[in-house]
């Protein structure tokens, strides 16, 4: 079986899901965990703060080790999306250096 976790960390809405064989077989909201509305602050700048518990959930729930993912996708990519939007270039530099 080929499985894949799909994670979303960007701004506030983390969340993540898990695919069997490119069918969705879990998902879950990281907020439905923390009771906390949006999980977390919405920023470009806090990608890094994953939706563990969500993570856990739909793992758990297919009854699937972390060893056996054979890939785990990302939402975001923040120097692409600075590409996009118009930043403060002091800003820019400083998310460049991460």
């Amino acid at each position: 079986m080929n499985y894949i976790l799909g994670i979303n960390s960007a701004y506030h809405e983390s969340s993540a899901c898990l695919l069997a064989d490119g069918k969705l077989v879990a998902f879950a909201e990281e907020e439905r965990f923390t009771r906390a509305k949006h999980a977390k602050i919405a920023s470009i700048d806090n990608p890094h703060i994953l939706p563990y518990s969500a993570i856990d959930f739909c793992l758990e729930f297919a009854g699937v080790k972390f060893a056996q993912l054979d890939f785990i996708g990302y939402s975001f990519n923040p120097q692409m999306r600075l590409k996009n939007i118009a930043l403060d270039k002091n800003y820019v530099r400083k998310l460049g250096q991460l």
